[in-house]
């Protein structure tokens, strides 16, 4: 049950390589396993763990107690991390994790990175959840500096969304910035 649940937090599709790191268990024992499911949940082929039902994959995290799926996010975002994954990855795992103020960073960048390459959906996403991870972070400097970037972030993502609340986004930064 734990390489599933484990398999389940890393999403739909995983590698074999990052599940054995995550749950501290060689890839030869995992798939194992894994076997034992005879590919009716999940499919190991190719170095890749697959769920082949994301219906499956939702309720099996449903059943975990949170504490042990926001455990497993942080674990998973730190070793995803270290792999040099992508901070989208990295930021959407701390942000499930709930650590408020370790996903902004990557969040922040994976923003950046969204509206450069022109993803409407994806970045007006991005913009909701970081705007609720702000709320809970304390007021410092570099929390302002986090707060500002993505005020500045979401006005030039809004605005090429042809959205009209673009102008407060930038009004609000400038008046963040005068601080």
């Amino acid at each position: 049950r734990h390489a599933l649940t484990a398999a389940a937090v890393l999403g739909d599709r995983c590698s074999l390589a990052e599940l054995s790191a995550l749950i501290l268990e060689p890839e030869m024992s995992l798939l194992e396993t894994l076997s034992l499911f005879r590919g009716r949940i999940v499919r190991s082929q190719g170095g890749e763990v697959t769920f082949r039902h994301r219906d499956f994959r939702k309720a099996l995290l449903r059943g975990i107690p949170p504490e042990e799926v926001q455990s497993l996010h942080a674990a998973a975002a730190s070793l995803l991390e270290a792999r040099g994954a992508r901070p989208l990855v990295v930021g959407m795992h701390l942000s499930q994790a709930l650590d408020h103020g370790g996903c902004l960073d990557p969040l922040l960048e994976a923003l950046d990175n969204r509206i450069k390459a022109g993803s409407t959906r994806t970045t007006l996403r991005l913009i909701g959840r970081i705007e609720a991870h702000l709320k809970h972070v304390q007021s410092t400097p570099a929390n302002a500096k986090r707060r500002l970037r993505f005020l500045l972030l979401s006005g030039q993502a809004q605005q090429s969304a042809n959205l009209n609340v673009a102008t407060r986004s930038f009004q609000n930064a400038k008046r963040l910035a005068s601080t």
